[in-house]
């Protein structure tokens, strides 16, 4: 449980404003289904590095922030569709942000 609060505390400390906005795919189902995709990934570094703190994760989500503005893609529907492939199109955008290979 522990683990799940921290991750999701990084995610809604780093994308305040995505993870706010309904209308943004990152508070819908597909970005909840694109971050818990990520979340094995992530674990498994943690694992390795002893540490699944909420510094660990917000290190990522920062990372993947950064990536996101720089990149100019906008988090939106008309980019991730809530049907179909959206959330696959998300996470694969934000595991190539966070620069990690599934």
């Amino acid at each position: 449980m522990r683990i799940m609060t921290n991750y999701f505390n990084a995610v809604s400390s780093v994308f305040k404003s995505e993870w706010n906005d309904y209308q943004s795919p990152l508070s819908k189902t597909i970005g909840f289904g694109a971050l818990m995709r990520l979340l094995p990934i992530f674990f498994r570094i943690g694992e390795e590095k002893k540490d699944l703190s909420e510094d660990f994760f917000t290190s990522y989500m920062r990372k993947i922030h950064k990536n996101f503005v720089e990149s100019g893609i906008e988090l939106s529907f008309s980019n991730f569709p809530a049907a179909g492939n959206g959330e696959t199109k998300l996470f694969k955008q934000l595991s190539e942000w966070a620069d990690l290979k599934e």
